[in-house]
């Protein structure tokens, strides 16, 4: 059996359902962009890198900036 990060697709089932929910252009056209919402998402998980920071992040900043100041004001 595949695993599940190949088996994102809407099946069969899933585009008469919406035919029959709200019509079948409109199912239709939902299912289209789903699809291509999936696709996307795919296509990003492929290219994804873990970045590491290399500076402190705003909250750090803001903190080291503020004990800075109440120094200073001392």
């Amino acid at each position: 059996m595949p695993s599940p990060q190949f088996q994102l697709s809407t099946g069969q089932r899933i585009r008469k359902a919406l035919c029959v929910q709200v019509g079948e252009d409109a199912g239709n056209e939902l299912v289209d962009l789903i699809d291509a919402l999936i696709d996307r998402v795919e296509h990003l998980e492929r290219g994804k890198v873990d970045v590491m920071p290399i500076v402190p992040t705003g909250k750090s900043l803001k903190v080291s900036r503020s004990r800075a100041s109440d120094a200073h004001l001392s």
